[in-house]
């Protein structure tokens, strides 16, 4: 299987590590495996980012741009005053 030569190869080429860790502090195992409606509610907080804290990141994302756009015009003002 190419897939398992190719990591084979990237961990001998020190590109990648790999760590084992158990099911239950494996993060990625969760999505290979088949869980029960409520299993899913139970573990939606580890996996989404609540709907609050992306609106607040996307504000605070704009209010950023908004800062560097009026320092950039400013500083095209001043160049060219």
């Amino acid at each position: 299987d190419m897939r398992f030569h190719w990591l084979r190869d990237r961990k001998l080429r020190d590109q990648l590590r790999f760590y084992w860790r158990p099911g239950t502090l494996n993060l990625a195992d969760y999505i290979t495996k088949h869980h029960a409606p409520l299993h899913h509610r139970n573990v939606r907080p580890e996996f989404l980012t609540p709907q609050q804290r992306l609106l607040d990141l996307r504000k605070a994302q704009r209010a950023k741009r908004a800062v560097q756009t009026a320092l950039t015009i400013t500083a095209i003002n001043a160049y060219h005053a």
